[in-house]
């Protein structure tokens, strides 16, 4: 665990990055039943290893009020770091061959700002890939209910948010998260293509483990 202070897909990238499976998370605790702390923001305690059902782990390299950076590593892949903000909007992924980037063109509220308003909210940008031209981006949210998990006697209130994400113009995939708004991960994510083909799989979703 590290504070807060010290530092997102997150998780929770919500499949920005596109996604597949769901997500069961066993969290590291505090005061639950294996005697570690439960996560909490306001008491500073955040993720800061993610470990991946499929030997990925996401380690977190900093965090602001609104920014995270966690680096990503698979056993079968080059490692990256991703960028995001409040953990669901990407920014930034880095690799060797260089970074493609967001410049998202309408404001980025969090997630209980566009619940509040009870409205889906549309965020659109640019992406731009090493050595490829722009390309137009979209992430279509929406919210839908609260609810209460439990994790090793520790609680967590997510909150259900479908995202639809478009390039071009045109809708790739839909990803439905049980994302948490303070912690900015994602214990459940589901994928679901709508172009017709898979997504593909760039972060990993069934979490093991969080300390």
């Amino acid at each position: 665990m590290k504070c807060r202070a010290v530092l997102t897909m997150v998780l929770g990238l919500g499949g920005a990055l596109a996604t597949t499976g769901a997500v069961v998370a066993e969290v590291a605790l505090t005061k639950g039943s294996a005697g570690q702390a439960c996560m909490s923001a306001d008491l500073g305690i955040v993720p800061g290893h993610i470990t991946m059902d499929n030997g990925q782990e996401l380690a977190l390299l900093g965090q602001s009020a609104k920014v995270v950076v966690r680096k990503v590593k698979s056993p079968k892949a080059e490692p990256f770091e991703i960028r995001s903000k409040f953990g669901l909007y990407p920014l930034e992924w880095s690799t060797s061959t260089g970074m493609t980037v967001w410049d998202w063109e309408t404001d980025l509220p969090a997630l209980d700002v566009i619940e509040a308003s009870g409205q889906t909210f549309l965020a659109q940008g640019i992406s731009t890939a090493p050595g490829k031209d722009p390309v137009s981006v979209a992430m279509e949210i929406t919210i839908g209910d609260r609810e209460t998990i439990e994790f090793k006697g520790c609680s967590y209130e997510i909150m259900q948010v479908t995202i639809l994400h478009s390039r071009d113009g045109k809708p790739t995939h839909e990803a439905l998260i049980s994302y948490h708004p303070d912690l900015w991960i994602s214990f459940r994510t589901e994928t679901r293509p709508v172009d017709g083909s898979a997504p593909k799989v760039v972060m990993p979703v069934d979490i093991v483990t969080i300390r």
